[in-house]
């Protein structure tokens, strides 16, 4: 028989026509442990108490193109005549899934969305890597017990580089949803660190400020950010857009200069240190403003006191 819950393993409808049972037909439901032990009298099938109903059965595919598989089944004395009866296999449930977007993770990432049925609890959902066998996913309050569930599936030690994630739920009744309401996403997995390719210093004559022409490029994401500081620790440098060109002004008169990178992924770079040191005439016009500042804020002390401004002010000096 056809797979009538969506659950990937075939199902068994045997008909009963002589059992003096209103609902004469019995669903075993397939699994890995090949059936279910145990038959649930199918009230979804008759409800004609006479007519030897299901003396045949066979599937009709789906019949009405809603996702679940349908089947007909003969009476041979139905109102004193044989009759052949088409049943669609109709669950009264609307189940739909929602993910995340997800571009790009690390080796062990985390997917999650959003299930929901209508009539009826989500009572799980499911996830398929490239193909795979279907795995559990959990939901986000503990437990599937609801109508509208958030949930969240680890994927853990996943090789590197391009996959694609089929996303299912099923009900507290084990039917599954068809297959055309399954969510994909394709991403991409990358735990590699960016590396600096190339890299170059210039220096302008004025103002202490350098000029960095530096390529770096990762082997799956892009380099999508980058930090410059002048200390080691990065305190106080900002995660900035990666650009091969950057400009810098030192606010002293050269030394250590260090700069990692960061990918789409999250994975951050290494390190790399560049020692810069400024011409002298550079490092005199820095020296100069300095000395400038100090000139003014001197002048700006002796004018208060000599015009008793501190004074006026009960400000003592």
């Amino acid at each position: 028989m056809s797979d009538l819950n969506n659950d990937e393993f075939a199902d068994i409808l045997i008909g009963a026509p002589r059992t003096g049972v209103s609902y004469s037909s019995y669903i075993f439901f397939g699994s890995v442990s090949l059936v279910s032990k145990t038959a649930d009298l199918a009230d979804i099938i008759t409800s004609q108490p006479t007519g030897n109903t299901g003396y045949f059965i066979a599937s009709a595919g789906d019949f009405d193109k809603d996702g679940w598989k349908d089947f007909v089944m003969i009476s041979q004395n139905y109102q004193s005549h044989s009759a052949v009866f088409l049943y669609t296999m109709n669950y009264n449930t609307s189940p739909s899934i929602t993910l995340q977007d997800t571009l790009y993770t690390t080796s062990s990432g985390i997917f999650s969305g959003t299930a929901i049925d209508s009539g009826v609890n989500v009572g799980g959902v499911e996830y398929s890597l490239d193909g795979g066998s279907w795995t559990s996913c959990s939901a986000s309050d503990g437990g599937f017990d609801s109508d509208n569930e958030s949930f969240f599936c680890n994927l853990l030690d996943i090789p590197e580089g391009m996959h694609e994630i089929k996303v299912r739920s099923y009900d507290e009744n084990f039917v599954y949803m068809p297959s055309r309401y399954y969510k994909s996403d394709r991403f991409i997995t990358d735990f590699t660190s960016p590396m600096l390719i190339s890299s170059k210093v210039g220096i302008e004559a004025s103002g202490g400020k350098v000029v960095l022409d530096l390529t770096a490029s990762d082997n799956l994401t892009e380099v999508k950010w980058m930090q410059i500081s002048e200390y080691s620790d990065f305190s106080g440098a900002e995660w900035m857009p990666y650009s091969s060109k950057v400009e810098y002004t030192f606010r002293g008169s050269g030394g250590k200069l260090y700069i990692r990178f960061k990918d789409g992924a999250g994975n951050v770079s290494e390190v790399y240190e560049f020692t810069v040191t400024l011409p002298r005439s550079v490092q005199y016009v820095l020296q100069y403003e300095l000395l400038g500042l100090l000139a003014i804020g001197a002048f700006i002390v002796k004018y208060c006191k000599t015009n008793s401004i501190f004074k006026r002010k009960g400000i003592k000096d």
